[in-house]
């Protein structure tokens, strides 16, 4: 039998018999048709639309993908002609999207997003996102992204309202979590029209409790990209006052991981806490502080020149941003520690040394140091002498945020600092 007559045959079969038939061209056909017919069909009540919503769900998982997307046209011509009494087959229609449509050619996966989106709009919503969920933890990333997509574009053409916000926000910590890199992309878009629509303290509460969970996860990678996300998210220029006393515990234990990777990248999370926060994390600071000087002690006793040099220049840093008031309760212990450094065999070691003497100098006047300024030679003092007087700098603050350094936080500082210092040595 020729393909032509083949054809013109199959045409006098049950619609259910073209649309299974075994010869792919067959089937193609019987789509075409089909969507033809639902085209013209102006009635929703029409008796014909119960015949053909049952088929659907055999018809799109078609293994040859020509007929499949000839199939997905029929069903959204169906769609298009049909009333929320469609309802009744879009668990098992949508469940076969999920299964065979959205790892498909990229005009495949747009056109089954078209059918999700008319079944939303026939109000089988709660269907739909069941079916999402399931699509989510697909193990092929490729099908997980068309399903984020979906998800971001019913809610931003239907509202609230009609998508339930709390079903996407449970499937976000799962989302955000997942391996594939275009899924997280995609996630934040979600997230971002989430907010959009429900407020950012609702979606920031979940989020941060998933961080929290994940930063305590088992596998040191877990931990690190937990943190990670939180540091790409805290990279702002400014971060909305808030409480962030759990996430500042968290990222307290976090500090001393015996993974060096994570302990680093929790300290560079807590410095853009530190920047988009400002002023307003001197709550988390007051317990960060101590654990992050601890660390700071172990410097103090590097072999290291360098890690000398910077912990000497981190200290003149914190009374330039100081007043004097601070700087006369803890000068005399820093004065000591100088002047051990200015013997240092290192050059950048000493100049540091010499930076911090001439700080507090300048802060509380060269008349206290002169009973320590006496056992300098006189090429040493005339040095020192030099810095003090080219010590001009502009009101102190913080080289990042430009924003005065509270009281407290200083004196907490240097209260940290001196127990540090206590072993005497740089």
């Amino acid at each position: 039998m020729s393909e032509e007559t083949l054809l013109k045959e199959a045409k006098k079969l049950l619609w259910e018999d073209r649309l299974l038939h075994k010869n792919w061209k067959v089937r193609n056909e019987a789509n075409i048709d089909l969507a033809a017919l639902c085209d013209s069909i102006t009635d929703p009540k029409d008796s014909r639309l119960r015949e053909f919503g049952p088929l659907f769900r055999k018809t799109v998982a078609d293994s040859n993908v020509t007929v499949q997307e000839k199939a997905l046209d029929a069903l959204i011509a169906f769609l298009k002609a049909a009333d929320a009494d469609a309802g009744r087959y879009a668990k098992e229609v949508c469940d076969a999207i999920v299964g065979k449509c959205l790892t498909g050619r990229p005009k495949t996966v747009e056109k089954a997003q078209a059918a999700f989106m008319l079944w939303v709009e026939l109000e089988a919503v709660d269907v739909y996102l069941d079916a999402m969920e399931k699509a989510i933890k697909n193990k092929v990333a490729k099908a997980v992204v068309p399903a984020i997509d979906v998800m971001f574009q019913a809610l931003s053409e239907f509202g609230s309202k009609i998508i339930p916000p709390k079903r996407i926000l449970k499937m976000l910590p799962e989302l955000f979590d997942h391996q594939d890199q275009n899924v997280r992309a995609s996630s934040k878009g979600l997230t971002l029209e989430l907010c959009r629509w429900i407020g950012k303290d609702t979606v920031k509460s979940i989020l941060f409790e998933k961080m929290r969970d994940t930063m305590k996860a088992t596998k040191w990678s877990e931990r690190k990209e937990a943190v990670a996300e939180l540091t790409k998210l805290a990279s702002t220029r400014r971060i909305a006052p808030g409480d962030f006393t759990e996430v500042s515990r968290t990222l307290k234990k976090l500090i001393t991981d015996v993974i060096i990777v994570v302990a680093v990248e929790a300290i560079q999370a807590i410095g853009n806490l530190a920047r988009g926060l400002r002023t307003h994390f001197s709550v988390g600071s007051s317990f960060l502080l101590p654990v992050l000087l601890v660390n700071v002690k172990t410097s103090a006793k590097s072999k290291v020149p360098l890690v000398r040099s910077l912990t000497l220049n981190w200290v003149t840093f914190c009374i330039e941003a100081s007043n004097k008031a601070v700087v006369l309760e803890m000068h005399k212990d820093y004065v000591d520690i100088c002047m051990e450094c200015i013997n240092d065999a290192n050059t950048d070691v000493r100049d540091a040394a010499f930076s911090v003497l001439a700080a507090i100098a300048k802060s509380v006047g060269k008349m206290r140091l002169e009973e320590s300024l006496e056992k300098l030679n006189n090429l040493r003092r005339k040095k020192l002498s030099e810095m003090i007087t080219g010590f001009g700098r502009a009101a102190p603050c913080c080289p990042h945020c430009r924003v005065q350094l509270p009281f407290e936080f200083l004196m907490e500082m240097y209260h940290q600092w001196r127990l540090v210092c206590s072993c005497n040595q740089i």
